[in-house]
């Protein structure tokens, strides 16, 4: 993985962090699109971005 790959799943992560305003509500978006879509890597990645803001 790239450092800009990186930085768009961060990205992501923020910006559904802010519009589901909490972390859980924003893990509850991506593990349906881990479950749903073909991206499923990229999204896994964004789910790792969302469990460090957790901490």
């Amino acid at each position: 993985m790239n450092a800009s790959e990186t930085a768009l799943e961060l990205f992501i992560a923020h910006e559904l962090y802010c519009v589901n305003y909490t972390v859980e509500n924003a893990l509850i978006y991506v593990e349906r699109m881990i479950r749903d879509k073909e991206n499923k890597d990229f999204w896994q990645e964004v789910k790792v971005e969302l469990l460090k803001m957790k901490i």
